[in-house]
């Protein structure tokens, strides 16, 4: 846990962490209590490195190879149909 909170800081994550405490800290003096709650979830995302306060929305994790995926037929247990998405290449123009 001391590792997560100490290193990979990158200017997004401060930046996620200083608004969460600003809102929490100005959500306590004006008394509204919801904000504290509102404030807390960026504050967490930066302080734990948590989602893209992490830099896990760069990193390219999540990136969808379309050329594997134009080739792969998704075949229904319960309905038998085969998909394939349709690309320019496709048409003959």
């Amino acid at each position: 846990m001391k590792e997560r909170i100490f290193t990979g800081w990158t200017w997004i994550r401060a930046a996620y962490f200083l608004i969460g405490s600003w809102v929490i800290v100005q959500s306590a003096l004006e008394g509204e209590w919801i904000g504290i709650a509102l404030g807390a979830w960026p504050a967490a995302m930066g302080l734990f490195g948590l989602a893209c306060a992490g830099g896990n929305c760069a990193t390219g994790t999540c990136e969808v190879d379309q050329e594997a995926l134009n080739e792969k037929k998704i075949d229904s247990k319960h309905l038998n149909l085969d998909y394939r998405v349709k690309t320019d290449l496709d048409t003959n123009h």
